[in-house]
């Protein structure tokens, strides 16, 4: 999947659109992670090492998003 079917799968109208509310919250080499808030009001946490929709986790809120990552940061930096 590239960026552009994703941003479509997740609501937004373009791939633009959703590179301008992308919210970085860790990278490490090539790869970030991100929390989004999608237009169904949810919001999302997943990173860019392989972009699919199997990969991506669905929070009420951006703390709970953001959390999330801290989590899966706390791993990869072990």
């Amino acid at each position: 999947m590239d960026w552009r079917e994703f941003a479509k799968k997740m609501g937004f109208r373009d791939e633009r659109e959703l590179w301008e509310k992308m919210e970085k919250v860790y990278s490490q080499g090539d790869v970030g992670w991100y929390v989004l808030q999608i237009p169904d009001g949810r919001w999302i946490a997943f990173d860019d090492a392989e972009i699919a929709l199997d990969r991506v986790e669905y929070f009420p809120t951006k703390a709970k998003a953001k959390r999330y990552l801290e989590e899966c940061w706390k791993e990869v930096i072990k």
